[in-house]
């Protein structure tokens, strides 16, 4: 006699974890295409960027005030200077350091990984 009450349990459990199934599926399809379309406009955003760099100077802008040391440290004289500027530098707000660091990485395009933020924010 316990027989013909199985059938029935089986078939509900059955029913009811396809319906749920079926819902977790909705709901992955539904992430899945919010993440397509934030990625698609991360793309355009950033085609629109190189478009917009394409006449710009800032990039030739940054590496050369960038190299300005570079090269100064090779004239003696010069050594305490930079030395000095850096320690300036370095007495600047950390907003205003983050600032710039941030329209550097920008500049060249530079983009971080989300452990590299991590990191970034704690230095």
């Amino acid at each position: 006699m316990a027989i013909p009450i199985i059938g029935p349990i089986i078939s509900l459990v059955n029913n009811g974890l396809t319906g749920f199934l079926d819902i977790r599926k909705e709901k992955t399809k539904g992430k899945l295409a919010v993440a397509k379309k934030y990625a698609e406009g991360d793309v355009a955003w950033e085609l629109e960027q190189v478009r917009g760099m394409q006449h710009s100077w800032k990039d030739e802008w940054f590496t050369i005030v960038l190299s300005i040391p570079l090269v100064g440290v090779f004239f003696p004289q010069l050594v305490p200077y930079f030395a000095e500027g850096f320690l300036a530098l370095e007495s600047l707000p950390e907003w205003y350091q983050r600032a710039i660091q941030i329209a550097i990485f920008a500049s060249f395009g530079v983009k971080l990984s989300s452990s590299a933020k991590k990191v970034w924010k704690q230095l």
